[in-house]
């Protein structure tokens, strides 16, 4: 099952009526497909650059005391202008229900990361281990009351790129998995072991069936 933490999103000087539902903030490990990518102009160098969702709603990412480049035919990879980066955070014109990304490191270099999410909700990899060589999936989802607009990450140590940035819009269905989820594979081999077990009881039935009609 995969590693799943739930924080609470701060009231914001709002106080929520009993009954009303909770707003929260979830981070997984996992991605999901889907047309609502990050694209951005292959060959940007800057402290802070901008991507499109949909070609019209606009996503920033920035850094501290390096650039970013940009690269990728369909969605963009955002990677450290020196080849490297400590921090990033990436603003959002909209707010989205989810959001998936997926973290490039260095070749045998264990990193971790913070994460805050709308300045509020945070996160640590740590919690769940640290992020092993080459990628590393990850899914935010917002529930309740809550949505995502805008991630602050801290690295350490640096990563090389950020990429495959795709987000859901809030009350949209949940998108479909890249990859099944372990338990979903436990389900898929425990059926279809059953089923083969069912096929084998009814071939011996009928076996047996003809045998005893030929010695009729």
């Amino acid at each position: 099952m995969k590693a799943k933490w739930v924080i609470a999103a701060a009231a914001m000087g709002l106080a929520m009526s009993a009954g009303q539902a909770s707003a929260a903030i979830t981070l997984e490990t996992g991605s999901f497909g889907g047309s609502q990518g990050v694209h951005s102009v292959p060959g940007l160098n800057a402290a802070s650059v901008s991507g499109l969702i949909n070609g019209t709603d606009l996503v920033t990412l920035s850094t501290t005391g390096d650039t970013l480049k940009t690269s990728g035919g369909g969605l963009s990879k955002f990677e450290g202008g020196d080849g490297t980066f400590n921090d990033l955070l990436i603003s959002f014109d909209k707010t989205y229900g989810k959001v998936t990304f997926n973290l490039n490191t260095l070749n045998k270099t264990t990193t971790s990361f913070g994460l805050l999410v709308n300045g509020v909700t945070s996160f640590s990899s740590l919690d769940y281990g640290a992020m092993g060589n080459g990628e590393n999936k990850y899914i935010l989802s917002a529930d309740g009351l809550d949505s995502i607009k805008s991630l602050a990450f801290t690295f350490s140590p640096n990563i090389v790129d950020i990429r495959q940035i795709r987000v859901v819009d809030v009350g949209a269905p949940p998108p479909v998995s890249d990859v099944p989820e372990p338990a979903t594979w436990g389900m898929l081999i425990v059926g279809f072991a059953g089923i083969g077990a069912m096929l084998r009881r009814a071939r011996r039935r009928d076996i047996l069936s003809r045998q005893a009609a030929a010695l009729a």
